[in-house]
């Protein structure tokens, strides 16, 4: 039966993955384990669950064997065919064992797995504390500036207003759509919790800085230095430095008018890709789309004209021939 075979296969794992000796010769018992269970979707899923876990207590060379797994688990989570609490679950293992062994961005992005399979859920409880892990993660990540996917997830939005956990959602609001001086205000009334949450001061001015120069950049396609400086609590002879910076991390496209002193911008990244973006975004397809039409009604109009224009031309050069005889 397989209630049986499952309960048989957790008692082999456990002699299996009881010891650390000899790893790889170990996991690639597993892997044969997992392989010769068939169709049995628990089994399989609580052997990949013990691959996981055993790969991570092994030590990092072990847990790397692993890796190439990921790209296919969700094809393999749907053969299983196991419910929701055994999928996050196996997400939690996957990160836990991501974030001991120092893959951060691994780890960030099951963390964000998790929390996705929340959409439409009604209760939080099990998730709120991974979802504080996340926004926390964000924004202390020099490489992340849209904050708008965090702010789509239920599970964050459950946060807003939480008794322990609402001040975290908050900052998340501030790098997602305010600037320097709304951060500065939050900071002065909440720098322990901050400091508490693992987040630099340092830091997260830099990001806003780069962030207000982005508001202003979405706003106009000149900006004064003087406006620059004072939006950014910067003087006005570090402008140049920190458009730069802006530059450098493509969040805004822009040339440096030193002359007349202002920045000019060509392009800037949207903070927040909101109903209004995808809504010009579809604006702009159609419009490319009915311009494609137009063109292709141009080019087969040429393709007809010609062809008429060779058939006319065949057609005369014979009437030429017949006379000729």
């Amino acid at each position: 039966a397989p209630a049986e075979s499952v309960s048989l296969v957790d008692k082999f794992l456990k002699k299996v993955t009881g010891d650390t000796g000899h790893p790889t010769l170990r996991l690639k018992m597993l892997s044969t384990i997992y392989n010769v269970l068939g169709d049995n979707g628990t089994a399989r899923y609580n052997t990949f669950v013990a691959i996981v876990e055993y790969a991570a207590t092994a030590g990092k060379e072990c847990f790397a064997l692993v890796a190439p797994y990921y790209g296919q688990l969700d094809s393999m989570l749907q053969e299983w065919g196991i419910d929701m609490d055994k999928t996050r679950a196996l997400y939690q293992a996957i990160f836990d064992a991501m974030s001991k062994h120092g893959d951060s961005e691994g780890a960030h992005s099951f963390r964000m797995k998790y929390l996705t399979s929340y959409q439409g859920a009604t209760e939080f409880a099990s998730a709120k504390q991974q979802a504080v892990n996340v926004i926390i993660e964000a924004v202390a990540d020099p490489k992340i500036y849209q904050f708008d996917s965090y702010m789509d997830l239920d599970a964050v939005q459950a946060l807003k207003g939480d008794a322990s956990h609402g001040r975290v959602y908050e900052l998340l609001v501030l790098f997602a759509s305010k600037d320097l001086e709304d951060f500065n205000k939050f900071y002065s009334a909440n720098n322990s919790y901050v400091d508490s949450l693992g987040l630099k001061k340092a830091d997260c001015v830099l990001k806003m800085r780069l962030l207000s120069l982005c508001t202003l950049a979405s706003a106009q396609r000149e900006i004064k230095y003087s406006e620059i400086s004072s939006r950014l609590d910067i003087n006005e002879d570090e402008v140049e430095t920190w458009a730069i910076k802006a530059i450098t991390a493509k969040l805004v496209d822009a040339k440096m008018d030193q002359v007349n002193r202002v920045l000019v911008i060509s392009h800037c990244a949207d903070r927040m890709f909101a109903t209004e973006h995808w809504q010009d975004l579809r604006g702009k397809l159609v419009g490319w789309k009915d311009r494609m039409k137009q063109l292709m009604g141009v080019v087969e109009g040429m393709r007809q004209y010609h062809q008429q224009q060779m058939i006319m031309q065949a057609q005369m050069q014979a009437q030429a021939q017949m006379q000729q005889q």
